[in-house]
């Protein structure tokens, strides 16, 4: 599984990202699918999603806020970097840009960081939503 590619380690992942197939979730697809957000490409474009959008742009800035040196352009750059591998993760094709999956890649990967630390301290009103209903 790891391997040199041009003088740094690397690791050779397979595919790992499935959707659920439609005879697992027939019987209880409520299961299956996001009710409140979607992290990831597969749920992005759903429009009862939407609403937490403007929750996550939040908190990509707070994230971001704390190295004020750096711009978002900077860390798109990095994610732009990542999406060939991104894409060979999904079993099929995502029907996005890359610079629409770098974003995504980056706005859903700083809002889970960014619950995380929230949730630890307790600072924000999103952690009061009843999640469970």
């Amino acid at each position: 599984m790891e391997k040199i590619a041009g003088g740094k380690k690397t690791i050779d992942m397979p595919v790992c990202m499935f959707r659920v197939p439609q005879h697992v979730k027939k019987n209880n697809e409520a299961y299956y699918e996001p009710k409140f957000i979607s992290i990831g490409p597969y749920h992005h474009e759903k429009e009862h999603l939407q609403e937490m959008e403007d929750h996550k742009w939040r908190y990509l800035y707070d994230f971001l806020s704390r190295d004020p040196n750096k711009k978002l352009d900077e860390y798109l750059t990095v994610m732009r970097t990542l999406v060939p591998s991104v894409r060979e993760r999904y079993c099929e094709k995502i029907h996005l840009t890359d610079d629409e999956l770098a974003e995504i890649i980056l706005l859903d990967g700083c809002f889970i960081l960014e619950l995380f630390t929230k949730w630890v301290n307790e600072i924000d009103p999103i952690l009061a939503i009843p999640w469970n209903t």
